[in-house]
């Protein structure tokens, strides 16, 4: 297993995973019906879905139950040419491959996310809050103090539209102090587009050097720039 999981990681560019002591007596225990090439492929998996880079045995319950069911045959299907088992590992390293691929995408959002945050010294509201809200509701459903006395709220139906959150630089959601135009709020992806079209300004319309300024991977600055149409 050890083997395989610094394959993996040599393969996919990320730091071997490794086993703590009750995952290796689960990986032991275990019967092995597919024999080494189970082993491979589960040793694969695990490099690539895994987002903790030590494997317990709480976590490959979760991620791989069917290590801890060793008294059950495994079902095989023989055609006798095997083309079938070698089509499904080939299937198998492509699925692998686009998680991982959207993994790193993930990543990069992330991480541009929080920089333009930071950057544009924007203040998040309470997320927390928001997701505790039903899908559907009425104004009565909330108390009257949170609110001003405005007929729109006291007539509203249950079927209103609601509003998409924006960012404001500088304040809170619901803070609106009118200055001048930098002061006009923008939903993230304005802000996204907006600060993908100052990079690509600042430096000529080099990609790359505009990636690096965002902390971003060429690539997803690509299809921003084809989904923004810059």
């Amino acid at each position: 297993f050890r083997k395989f999981a610094y394959d993996f990681a040599e393969k996919y560019r990320m730091q071997p995973i490794r086993l703590d002591e009750r995952a290796e007596l689960v990986l032991e225990n275990y019967r092995w019906p597919g024999n080494i090439r189970e082993l491979k492929n589960i040793a694969e998996q695990l490099s690539v879905l895994s987002e903790e880079r030590l494997i317990t045995a709480e976590g490959l319950s979760t991620s791989m139950p069917q290590l801890f069911n060793r008294n059950l045959p495994m079902l095989t299907e023989r055609n006798g040419s095997g083309h079938k088992g070698m089509g499904d590992f080939q299937e198998r390293e492509i699925l692998y491959k686009v998680l991982f691929d959207m993994k790193n995408d993930l990543n990069d959002l992330k991480a541009m996310f929080y920089e333009l945050v930071k950057s544009n010294n924007l203040r998040m509201p309470d997320l927390g809050s928001v997701r505790q809200l039903p899908p559907s509701y009425s104004s009565s459903h909330f108390a009257q103090d949170d609110y001003q006395s405005d007929d729109s709220y006291i007539q509203g139906s249950s079927q209103e539209r609601v509003t998409p959150i924006i960012i404001e630089p500088g304040k809170m959601v619901g803070g609106a102090d009118k200055s001048d135009e930098d002061d006009v709020p923008l939903a993230m992806d304005e802000i996204e587009k907006e600060a993908i079209r100052r990079a690509l300004k600042k430096y000529n319309g080099r990609r790359k050097e505009a990636a690096e300024e965002l902390k971003i991977s060429e690539r997803t600055l690509y299809r921003k720039i084809k989904q923004y149409d810059l």
